[in-house]
């Protein structure tokens, strides 16, 4: 087929029509050049708003397609920047945790495409064993 003499807005594929295989063309290009930003962290340990935590290590569920977690914790919200790691376990320091003390965190999840800031999440250390 000849291409098409001017250029038609929506023709992707060159065929001077618009239809449903410009947009299979767009949707399969875009899905397999383009990576998408990470999924958010979930899953929480210990869990948002726990108290009387004892344990010595938060863990958490990466999101989908992390390569890589942003580390954030303290006594005040969201907490400090602790590194960046690519375990999806953080042990806190100093430990033990201070003793009916609140304590905030959260991970931000990275990838080549970008960065996806999570939520805080607290917890309340219980005495230490």
């Amino acid at each position: 087929k000849l291409p098409c003499e001017t250029i038609v807005a929506g023709d992707i594929n060159g065929d001077c029509i618009i239809d449903g295989r410009d947009f299979a063309f767009l949707a399969w290009h875009w899905l397999t050049s383009s990576p998408l930003v990470p999924g958010m962290a979930t899953n929480p340990y210990p869990a948002d708003g726990a108290t009387s935590f004892s344990g010595s290590v938060l863990r958490w569920t990466p999101g989908e397609g992390a390569t890589s977690h942003d580390v954030y914790f303290g006594t005040t919200s969201p907490g400090d920047f602790q590194g960046n790691q690519t375990d999806s376990s953080f042990y806190p320091h100093p430990l033990p945790l201070s003793s009916n003390t609140k304590y905030y965190w959260r991970i931000d999840e990275r990838n080549q495409a970008g960065i996806t800031t999570g939520v805080v999440w607290s917890f309340t250390a219980g005495p230490s064993r």
